[in-house]
Parts: structure tokens; sequence; C-alpha cells
């Protein structure tokens, strides 16, 4: 079941102490709101996140994200090497391993149990979707509190909503309105 929240029901959730963070001022070639930047970042600081992983890297705007505001490992995944630079190579700050290669055929076992924090955000068909969202659910077993997270819910072209309703008519979806994103709290709640 999907329900829709409002960005404040997660951004209230981060301890006082935890709410300074670093990220970028969006320009026209950024593909992720400054709002949405904020929730990302909130959920990882929920779940005390150590390891991410995003399938979906792009320009790297999230992984420097991450890796800005101090999350210990970041771990992306991206169809290909498009050649441009990244948020990290401009800027100059380490980049993130990348791994490439359609991730429907990869082998990610060495991450399964790994992470706190997983984004989904890459091959937006309803195979890649189910493929990526069954290989996040084996990365946060045993890794609670966490947090999967998938972006461009909303965008009547790919369906996420669509494959969510399905595949979580057992678990608590969250939709977070003014954003593209929802996500499923594995192992805690939400106030509200």
């Amino acid at each position: 079941m999907i329900q829709r929240i409002r960005p404040h029901d997660i951004l209230d959730m981060v301890p006082p102490y935890g709410r300074e963070f670093t990220g970028l001022i969006p320009n026209r070639q950024t593909k992720i709101t400054m709002l949405e930047s904020v929730c990302l970042l909130s959920l990882a600081k929920v779940v005390k996140a150590r390891v991410a992983v995003q399938f979906g890297f792009f320009r790297g705007e999230t992984a420097f994200l991450l890796h800005r505001n101090k999350i210990e490992k970041v771990i992306s995944f991206d169809f290909c090497d498009l050649g441009i630079p990244t948020e990290t190579e401009v800027v100059g700050y380490e980049p993130t391993p990348v791994r490439y290669g359609d991730t429907r055929y990869m082998d990610m076992t060495d991450l399964y149990g790994k992470a706190d924090w997983v984004m989904i955000d890459a091959g937006l068909t309803l195979d890649c979707i189910a493929s990526d969202t069954n290989n996040a659910v084996k990365m946060v077993e045993d890794r609670m509190p966490a947090v999967v997270i998938w972006t461009t819910c909303g965008d009547e072209r790919f369906h996420i909503e669509t494959f969510l309703e399905e595949w979580g008519r057992d678990k608590r979806i969250y939709r977070i309105e003014e954003t593209s994103l929802a996500f499923w709290p594995v192992g805690w709640s939400l106030r509200q």
C-alpha cells in the first residue's frame, strides 16, 4: 500500500544535531531538486546510513551529496559510462566506484546484507525496476534500520507507482509529495 506523506514527515525525524548538510545548488542540468536532495539525505540520517547503494549514477549528484555528508561508503551502478563530467569530478571530490552494465544480469551478492540505504533510479522499465528492487531487498536484509527509495514516481512513462502498488501490497510504502520519491522503511516506522 502506498501512503502519501508531506516532506516534513521525514524532515522532522532528523535529530536537531544532524540537520546541517552540504549540497549542490541545482541548475538546469540537475536531475534532482533541492527538496529531493534534502529528503534523500534525511532518510540517510534517519537510518544512520553507513553504506549506500544507488542504481543509476548519471552525473553523480546523489553520490556527491552522500559523500559530502559523511556516508562511509557509496556504491553506484549505471548502464554505461556516458563520458560526461560527474559532479564529483567537477568539484574535485573523490570519485564514487561505479559498476557499469545491465543490473538485471550483474552479480551483486557481495552487497547482500551490507547496505542501509538503497536508491533505485535507473533502468526505468518494469523488468529493470523489479530486478533492482529484488537486489535492493537482499542488500538491506539484516541491516535494520534501512531504507529502499525509488525515484521518478509520478512520471507516467515509467509506471513505478503501478509496480509499487503490486510489489508493496503487504508493505508500507510512502510517497513523498512535491517530489518524485517513494520509499520503504525497513525495520522502522514513520512517526506522523
